[in-house]
């Protein structure tokens, strides 16, 4: 009842225009109790629950995405266009694309 009260009285100074440097120090007090009421609540709520116990996953099924390295890094920095893609080019210009995208991809090969 007294957070309601405060609550209240802070709520009046403002709406009276009376906002000076000690309402807004009762407004900053108001707004932490009630976070630490929040939180007091929600620490009840978890004790209620009982014991959190931890349980193994029973048959997990693993994903591992292809074309990937074991350590999450991205298999290539750039994509490298498509043969859809490279088509339309003669067989040097294509070789050139290749190379440089090899080059800018670590020499790492698609």
């Amino acid at each position: 009842m007294q957070l309601s009260r405060e609550a209240r009285a802070v709520a009046q100074a403002l709406e009276g225009g009376r906002v000076d440097a000690a309402t807004v120090a009762r407004q900053e007090q108001l707004l932490r109790h009630m976070l630490d009421a929040g939180r007091s609540l929600q620490k009840d709520e978890r004790d209620d629950s009982g014991k959190r116990q931890a349980e193994a996953a029973v048959n997990p099924k693993l994903f591992t995405p292809q074309n990937a390295h074991v350590d999450g890094k991205s298999t290539v920095k750039y994509r490298v266009p498509t043969w859809d893609e490279l088509r339309g080019l003669l067989a040097d210009e294509r070789r050139a694309i290749l190379e440089y995208f090899q080059r800018i991809n670590g020499g790492q090969r698609p």
